[in-house]
């Protein structure tokens, strides 16, 4: 069981780095953006804030995954319930956007179809 706890809690923070990798990318077109005169330098800013806000609190997920004791819990399903709850209180803690938190939750509802877990 262990085995698969640490799989699924792997396939968590796969997803959760892939998000980082597409939030960047949306950086580098903000960017891209301006450079076009496409947005204006205000727009540009608070893309650019939000967008590394969202990094952030990301990355703060993923030290939260990396300090999982995957001993604690009994089925990828607590991983999960875990997981949601702890990122929702993070991200109301820490004041991040609550848009992050819908990205986060669509990858852990991905890993779970993939893992055949149903809610």
């Amino acid at each position: 069981m262990t085995k698969n706890l640490k799989r699924c809690r792997d396939l968590i923070k796969i997803e959760l780095e892939d998000l980082i990798i597409d939030i960047e990318r949306l950086l580098e077109i903000n960017q891209e953006k301006k450079s076009n005169n496409d947005i204006t330098p205000y727009v540009f800013k608070e893309n650019r804030v939000t967008l590394k806000d969202e990094i952030n609190a990301i990355k703060t997920f993923l030290r939260t995954i990396n300090n999982l004791n995957i001993e604690n819990f009994e089925s990828s399903e607590e991983i999960f319930d875990y997981l949601e709850n702890k990122f929702s209180r993070i991200v109301d803690e820490a004041g991040y956007g609550q848009g992050v938190l819908f990205f986060v939750k669509r990858k852990l509802k991905k890993i779970k179809k993939y893992l055949c877990i149903t809610d």
